[in-house]
């Protein structure tokens, strides 16, 4: 995906949920034609949000026709705000292992010489 030149993208970085019926038949999928040769006839995209932000997004297709429910909407969405929170404490995590070893660097360099 080219996020830059996805409508559907920007709308769900904007943190709404998308839901498409037919992506043959939606100009703001990006690659219908590979969407059909995959088999992909449905997709529901909702936001990955983390810190109040949207980190990214979820996507979910299907292969037939149909429209996605208000519960499977809500749990797509606990799931990407819970993967969203993983990976904001992935980050936060190798950021604070990265200053610590600075840290030990900085106090090896000036207490050993």
């Amino acid at each position: 995906m080219e996020v830059g030149k996805s409508r559907l993208d920007q709308e769900v970085l904007q943190g709404k949920t998308v839901t498409i019926t037919d992506v043959s038949a939606d100009d703001r999928f990006q690659y219908p034609k590979e969407a059909m040769a995959e088999g992909i006839v449905s997709l529901v995209v909702v936001p990955l949000n983390a810190r109040d932000r949207v980190i990214g997004v979820l996507r979910v297709y299907s292969g037939e026709s149909r429209v996605f429910s208000e519960e499977e909407m809500d749990f797509l969405q606990c799931i990407a705000d819970l993967s969203g929170l993983a990976l904001e404490n992935a980050r936060m995590y190798k950021a604070l292992k990265r200053a610590s070893e600075l840290a030990n660097e900085f106090n090896y360099r000036v207490f050993e010489d």
